[in-house]
């Protein structure tokens, strides 16, 4: 029973977003938010306090310096002057990475910090 309860809701669900424009669906947190209230209080409008976060690439916007929009003006702009692999932020090189300071606790729950450290 819970089963086909689970089916029929989906199945309506499914057929309110063939009504929906897909055109522009917007931020990720505004339509899981809508998607979690709609399934599991349908038809009742009741909101769901949780913490979404949307996708980090929604939050940022590639365009060169002189097509930035005004509403984004205000915002922070990267520039980037070099070639991206001779960046040392932004390329590989040879050294390990630093993931945090040798803890006591990270030596007794890992045996060593990074591999090598006594």
């Amino acid at each position: 029973m819970y089963e086909m309860d689970v089916m029929s809701h989906l199945g309506d669900l499914y057929k309110q977003s063939r009504y929906t424009s897909h055109t522009y669906i917007g931020c990720s947190k505004t339509l899981a938010d809508r998607w979690r209230s709609e399934s599991w209080f349908p038809g009742q409008g009741v909101p769901i306090e949780v913490v979404t976060m949307p996708h980090p690439l929604e939050q940022f916007k590639l365009a060169r310096l002189t097509d930035i929009p005004r509403d984004l003006s205000h915002g922070l702009v990267y520039i980037m002057e070099n070639d991206p692999d001779s960046n040392p932020l932004t390329s590989r090189r040879p050294h390990r990475p630093f993931v945090g300071a040798i803890t006591r606790e990270r030596k007794d729950i890992h045996g060593c910090a990074h591999g090598g450290e006594k």
